[in-house]
């Protein structure tokens, strides 16, 4: 690992992303963070990919990983730093020697590991002031929309307490009813005007399952209107894809008897005839009868998903090309420094793709061939 003394290193901020918890939302923050940083469109996008990349491998098997974000001086240049720490071998994840400039691994005794990256900045003219860094932490560290759906739960349970305490202190029947219809109102209009849907599941130890609460925003990933839903649960999960409705079952099952907080993401049958990506998170809770109640979200991600799986597939493809065309490939950074190059091209310079990565272009072709 790559020390750094307290001149040479300025904290910008750390993420902890647990499974897809959050996953969208800090590709977007790393985008932003590397257009900001001024990396042209080509290398914002691929370090926004090869981020997502480590997380998504870091978090399998219901993991998490944790980041945390640096600008550093090394060898009297700027560079970006990102030391992540998981229980995952995140340095076995494509792309990431070929991108950064440096990469550090280390594992210790309780098997968790710790890959240290750094890619140095583009020589953009940005002047890196205490205005800027506050900027740049301002982007890693704000709110996500994670954390944001965490709040709305604590004002939906908020809502749920004073509604209780309400019933429980007003005298008639009548004027408890009017209190909490008035409740409902409310989180019905909270509900309805934030992306994905809100529900309450509610499951008893022979397996029965009824959604007790459903907003709007579930016709439109489903095809089911509410009313559908309320009436028959199973007309979400009997829909899942057969491939998936094992893990749904289990994570289900699991979340049920630990009462743990319940993370999946599955494919979904749609009536229109699609197929969706759809991501649910929710608390669980035991009621005085026995049963259990979730409370949580459901989000359509198919759009994240396709994206990528084209990434995914170009990459490859741009993969199967570079190996397998007769004409050298050759990629330079803005700094004239190789980051990636294909076989015809090394065996036209004679050299390893280790001798090449990360040198000059000029240690091999002379200025005055250009």
């Amino acid at each position: 690992m790559f020390s750094f003394k307290n001149d040479d290193i300025a904290q910008i901020g750390a993420m902890s992303i647990k499974y897809f918890d959050g996953a969208v939302d800090s590709r977007r923050k790393i985008r932003r963070l590397a257009e900001t940083l001024g990396f042209n469109m080509i290398h914002a996008t691929r370090l926004e990919a090869v981020f997502s990349e480590i997380c998504h491998f870091s978090c399998r098997n219901d993991s998490s990983v944790s980041v945390e974000v640096s600008i550093v001086t090394l060898e009297t240049r700027l560079a970006l730093c990102f030391l992540f720490e998981s229980k995952a071998a995140i340095n076995r994840v494509p792309g990431v020697q070929n991108f950064f400039d440096f990469t550090s691994y280390e594992e210790d005794m309780t098997g968790k590991t710790r890959l240290q990256v750094i890619r140095f900045l583009p020589d953009s003219g940005l002047i890196f002031n205490d205005e800027i860094y506050d900027h740049l932490r301002t982007i890693v560290t704000s709110p996500s929309r994670t954390e944001l759906m965490r709040i709305l739960q604590e004002k939906n349970n908020e809502l749920e307490d004073n509604a209780r305490a309400l019933q429980d202190e007003v005298a008639q029947r009548k004027e408890a009813q009017m209190v909490l219809e008035g409740s409902k109102r409310r989180l019905q209009d909270i509900t309805d005007n934030i992306p994905g849907a809100v529900f309450q599941l509610r499951a008893d130890n022979q397996g029965n399952y009824v959604y007790t609460y459903i907003s709007d925003g579930m016709q439109a990933m489903t095809g089911f209107s509410k009313d559908e839903i309320l009436k028959d649960a199973f007309v979400i999960l009997d829909r899942i894809v057969e491939e998936d409705k094992e893990y749904v079952k289990n994570a289900i099952k699991n979340s049920f008897f630990d009462l743990q907080p319940m993370k999946i993401v599955f494919r979904y049958n749609s009536l229109d005839g699609s197929i969706r990506w759809i991501r649910s998170q929710s608390t669980p809770h035991k009621t005085v009868k026995g049963n259990v109640v979730w409370n949580g979200v459901f989000f359509d991600v198919t759009e994240m998903k396709q994206a990528e799986i084209t990434i995914q597939q170009s990459e490859y493809q741009l993969k199967s090309i570079l190996e397998t065309t007769s004409e050298g490939f050759w990629m330079l950074d803005n700094d004239r420094h190789t980051t990636q190059i294909n076989p015809e091209m090394m065996r036209i310079l004679g050299r390893s793709k280790e001798e090449i990565i990360g040198r000059d272009f000029f240690d091999f072709v002379g200025e005055e061939h250009i």
